[in-house]
């Protein structure tokens, strides 16, 4: 008579096991793969372009360039934007030289948003966009148009 009790206990008690860990591996999946990704600041370009640092704060970006194309150059245009098309917006004019091999900080320049307004942000937010660079080799006098990826924490 006890044999029929013993036997229905042993019966939900493993059921009650095996449904607990089951409770815990999706608790534990749920946990892994919902959070937010922490968001990264970085500064890419093409091959033979380097960010060496990036500040973004209430005066702009501000980067420190250098390249290794194996032909000094002379910077003329730069801007940082969330638009897709790079016609027409290189608003900022400049004109800094860089020797193959070395690193320069830029002037402080200002981002633009999608719709092409100002961009700024509160401190810890992220700017995403995309940084247009007009340059000249400056022996061969040959313009190129250089896009590269930001992603910056206003500081």
């Amino acid at each position: 008579m006890f044999k029929k009790g013993q036997s229905a206990a042993e019966y939900l008690i493993g059921y009650g096991i095996v449904l607990l860990i089951l409770i815990a591996v999706i608790g534990i999946l749920y946990y892994f793969f919902s959070r937010q990704r922490p968001v990264t600041p970085s500064c890419e370009f093409p091959i033979d372009f380097y960010c060496f640092d990036f500040n973004f704060n209430s005066s702009g970006l501000t980067l420190d360039i250098g390249h290794s194309t194996g032909h000094p150059i002379v910077i003329t245009g730069i801007n940082c934007t969330q638009q897709d098309n790079s016609a027409g917006i290189l608003n900022t004019s400049i004109r800094v030289q860089i020797n193959d091999g070395e690193h320069k900080r830029l002037p402080a320049i200002t981002c633009y948003g999608i719709n092409g307004e100002p961009k700024y942000g509160s401190i810890g937010t992220y700017y995403n966009g995309k940084i247009y660079l007009r340059y000249n080799e400056s022996d061969t006098m040959m313009p190129h148009l250089l896009t590269g990826v930001i992603v910056a924490k206003y500081e």
